[in-house]
Parts: C-alpha cells; sequence; structure tokens
C-alpha cells in the first residue's frame, strides 16, 4: 500500500509547527478509520484551506514587521519549512488516508489544492 508519509525532520524545530502537524495528524488518524470517498473532495478543500489560512497568518505577521534580529531569522525558516517540508508533508499525509485505486500503490493522488498558500508563503523565507 506504499509507505507512511515520513515528517522532515526541521518541522520539529518549530513549535507551532510541530503543534499544527500533531493536531492535523490527529484529525486525519481518524478520518482514516473510516474515510469515506464521498466525503474526500470536501476534506481536501476543508485542508486547503486551513493550509492557505495559516500561510495567510504568516504573511500576516511578516508585514506588521515586528520581528528583529534573531527572531525574524528563526521566523522566516519557520516560512520556509512550512512551505517547502509542513505542505508537502500534510499533502501526503492526506493522499495515504485517500488512496486513488487507479493510480497504483505506489504513486498518491494530488489532492490538496496549495498554490494559494505558497503565493502568501513567497518572499517569507527570505526576509
Amino acid at each position: 500500500c506504499g509507505a507512511a508519509p515520513t515528517p522532515h525532520a526541521s518541522i520539529a524545530t518549530h513549535a507551532w509547527l510541530a503543534l499544527l502537524a500533531n493536531g492535523w495528524l490527529g484529525a486525519l488518524n481518524e478520518l482514516r478509520q473510516c474515510a469515506a470517498w464521498v466525503i474526500a473532495e470536501r476534506c481536501a478543500t476543508i485542508l486547503s484551506d486551513a493550509c492557505c489560512t495559516a500561510a495567510e497568518a504568516l504573511r500576516s505577521v511578516a508585514e506588521q514587521r515586528l520581528l528583529e534580529g534573531d527572531e525574524a531569522t528563526h521566523f522566516a525558516d519557520l516560512c520556509r519549512v512550512f512551505g517547502e517540508h509542513f505542505l508537502p508533508f500534510v499533502s501526503d499525509c492526506f493522499g495515504a488516508v485517500y488512496r486513488d485505486p487507479a493510480a497504483g500503490a505506489t504513486r498518491r493522488r494530488e489532492w490538496l489544492q496549495l498554490a494559494s498558500a505558497r503565493h502568501h508563503l513567497a518572499g517569507l523565507s527570505s526576509k
């Protein structure tokens, strides 16, 4: 059935991302117990929207320009990890719950629409 997704170690270096990952993984684990295909698209939309809302929150913090020095550097790294590692991991986890039988055991369907979330993150990891 394919290997379970493994989070990148950098997610655990940011408490906010680690807590968010744990909460969302808990919800996905519950969903996995009764993952009805009839709700798959709606669940994907809700999770995609949640990813976008989190990215919007990061952009909002960045635009307030309240962080300086080490805090700003740490925040920029958090934004980078969110975009480069967290979003793909969440997408892989959702794909593990809703495997597309037509795609075969090793390939997962791209359920989540993350372009908007990535758009909100643009330029945040370089500040």
